[in-house]
């Protein structure tokens, strides 16, 4: 029996593995019932393994769909949450607007308190009154 190079020709888990060089060997070495038997061994292993890559492919495949659904929803939400940030831009600009009026409001009112303060204490004579007393 000879060994091809990186691995045994007569393993059918081998890369190397030689199906004709199995099946000689196989036909040589044993009886009836013993090739049968390995044939239903064979088939069971290959049934097996198909049902194994059927169900690796149907994990995948799902795996696969709620990855898609995943990244659509984290869109929506990404969208969902600019549009927030875009209203929260225009509300602030309109706060820091409204802001501005009543300080500018508040800014003149108060000065015009103050000069008409000031000329109602000069006009009563406190002012006078009150240099005078110091």
């Amino acid at each position: 029996m000879s060994k091809s190079s990186g691995g045994n020709p007569y393993d059918i888990d081998s890369p190397s593995f030689n199906s004709d060089l199995y099946l000689e060997k196989l036909l040589r070495e044993c009886s009836l019932k013993q090739v049968m038997d390995e044939e239903y061994a064979i088939k069971r292993d290959a049934q097996t393994l198909h049902s194994d890559m059927q169900t690796l492919v149907y994990e995948n495949y799902n795996k696969f769909i709620s990855a898609t659904d995943t990244i659509k929803k984290m869109k929506m939400d990404f969208k969902k949450m600019e549009d927030e940030m875009d209203l929260l831009v225009n509300k602030m600009s309109s706060v820091i607007s409204f802001s501005d009026k009543i300080s500018s409001t508040l800014e003149v009112n108060w000065f015009s308190d103050v000069m008409l303060g000031k000329s109602t204490f000069q006009g009563s004579g406190l002012i006078s009154k009150c240099r005078m007393a110091g």
